[in-house]
């Protein structure tokens, strides 16, 4: 994204991990909640860049099928693990950082969500923000190191299971004839000052928004 430091270390950053439902009742999919790490950009930029990260969620968990895929959105890959009853699990991250740890991050959160939360109380759930889950900032700020995360290193097994992860790229995921740029201009999630953001972001092309 424009303005934002290049990641230190080997391994690239996590930049949010989100829990929506999307169970064809509502227009867009629910964020349930959702944990930011937007400390390694300016203060003016961070407004702008939450709303393209909560954006690039819906959009891709509207339009994606179940399972777990990787979608290449504006030069960062946003992971999905979509499971049948509509709950997933979405996290956008630098290119650099692994996706079979990013994968385990997402089914861990999408399990212990389940365990937190009745299946009645999500699927009822219209308003975002409506199943607050701390978890979800804990394991943000744990996972962004993955050499930290001993437990994810250790299971060779749960972590060979990525190997059938789906990669597409947004334009495949997105319906016939639509275009990234139309639904940002049409998004009335986005405020006019983030729509311009993007605008210049793609003109200088600084990786734009979020990604």
């Amino acid at each position: 994204m424009s303005g934002a430091p290049s990641s230190s270390g080997s391994f690239g950053k996590i930049l949010s991990v989100s829990i929506l439902r999307f169970n064809g009742d509502t227009a867009e999919p629910v964020t349930l909640d959702a944990a930011y790490n937007l400390s390694h950009y300016s203060f003016f930029e961070r407004g702008s860049i939450k709303e393209f990260l909560v954006f690039a969620a819906r959009t891709v968990m509207k339009r994606i099928g179940q399972g777990v895929h990787a979608i290449d959105y504006e030069g960062n890959l946003v992971f999905c693990f979509v499971q049948p009853d509509g709950l997933g699990a979405i996290a956008v991250a630098e290119k650099a950082y692994p996706s079979r740890v990013a994968v385990t991050l997402l089914k861990e959160m999408v399990a212990a969500f389940k365990a937190a939360f009745p299946t009645a109380t999500w699927r009822s759930a219209t308003a975002d923000g409506a199943c607050k889950f701390p978890k979800l900032e804990e394991s943000l700020k744990e996972y962004q190191d993955p050499t930290k995360v001993d437990k994810v290193l250790k299971l060779n097994a749960q972590l060979a299971e990525t190997k059938d992860m789906l990669h597409k790229t947004i334009d495949k995921v997105l319906e016939r004839g639509e275009k990234l740029d139309d639904l940002v201009e049409k998004s009335s999630a986005l405020s006019a000052q983030s729509k311009i953001f993007y605008k210049q972001a793609k003109k200088t092309n600084s990786c734009c928004v979020v990604m």
